[in-house]
C-alpha cells in the first residue's frame, strides 16, 4: 500500500513538473495578484533570466546570511550551496513587479514598455514528502505530493504591503491546480516575524518537524521548524 501511494504521489509530481507555464496558469495567478498594480512572472529555473536569478540570490543573501551564520546546526551561510539550492532543476519562481509602464503617455506601436525592477519573489518545488495516514490497523507512513516553498523575500522598501501574502496565495492556487496535498516550508526559529507571518496564513508546525520527535532539550538546539498547510484541492 505504501509503495502504491508513493508511486501515485510521484506521478502527480511528475505531471506538475512536466507542465510548462500556461495561459491557464496565468489566468489562475491573476486571481491571486492585484493585477491593477502588479505583474507576476511564473517561470522555471531554466527560463529565468540570469539578471533575475542574481537579484533573487543577492536579496536572499542580504536578508538571511546573518541568520544562517547564527544557526550552527545548519552549517552557516555558503554562497555556493545557496546558489546550487536555488538553481535545482525543478525549481520554479514567482516574481512580482510593479505594473509595467510605458515611457510616454502615447507610445507608438514600436515603443517597448519599461520593465519595472522586481519587488518580491517566491521559489518552490513540486516534490514528495513524508506524512502519516490513519488506517484500520493503525498509523502508517506515506509519501504525498507537496509544493515546498524554499524562498520568499520582499525588498525592504516594499515590505508590509501584502506582497508576500499575494505570492503565497499564488503558490497555493498552483498547488491545488496540480493536486498537491500540502504546502510546506522550512523556517528558522530566529525569524519570529516570519513565523508569525505564516501563522496568519494558516500554516502550523508539520508532523515531520524535528521538534515533534525529540526531547524539548534537543529541540531547543535545532534552529528550524518545518511548517505546512493543507492544500485546498
Amino acid at each position: 500500500m505504501a509503495r502504491a501511494s508513493e508511486a501515485a504521489s510521484q506521478l502527480v509530481v511528475d505531471v506538475a513538473n512536466e507542465a510548462s507555464s500556461s495561459e491557464a496558469d496565468a489566468d489562475l495567478l491573476s486571481t491571486c495578484i492585484d493585477v491593477d498594480d502588479y505583474d507576476v512572472t511564473y517561470t522555471s529555473i531554466d527560463a529565468l533570466p540570469d539578471a533575475d536569478f542574481d537579484w533573487a540570490f543577492n536579496l536572499v543573501k542580504s536578508n538571511m546570511m546573518s541568520q544562517y551564520d547564527a544557526a550552527k546546526d545548519i552549517g552557516g551561510w555558503s554562497d555556493t550551496k545557496k546558489r546550487a539550492e536555488m538553481s535545482e532543476p525543478t525549481t520554479r519562481f514567482l516574481i512580482l513587479r510593479s505594473k509595467s509602464t510605458s515611457p510616454s503617455p502615447s507610445p507608438s506601436p514600436s515603443t517597448t514598455a519599461t520593465i519595472s525592477p522586481p519587488l518580491a519573489f517566491l521559489s518552490f518545488q513540486y516534490s514528495i514528502d513524508d506524512a502519516t495516514s490513519e488506517t484500520a490497523t493503525g498509523t502508517i507512513a506515506i509519501r504525498i505530493p507537496v509544493a515546498y516553498i524554499y524562498e520568499l523575500h520582499v525588498i525592504p522598501a516594499s515590505q508590509r504591503r501584502g506582497l508576500g501574502a499575494m505570492l503565497v496565495r499564488a503558490v497555493e492556487a498552483l498547488a491545488a491546480r496540480y493536486r498537491m496535498r500540502k504546502l510546506m516550508l522550512t523556517v528558522l526559529k530566529s525569524s519570529t516575524a516570519t513565523l508569525a507571518f505564516y501563522a496568519r496564513l494558516g500554516f502550523d508546525v508539520d508532523e515531520t518537524s524535528p521538534c515533534r520527535h525529540v526531547s524539548a532539550k534537543r529541540a531547543s538546539r535545532i534552529s528550524y521548524q518545518i511548517l505546512s498547510k493543507t492544500a485546498c484541492l
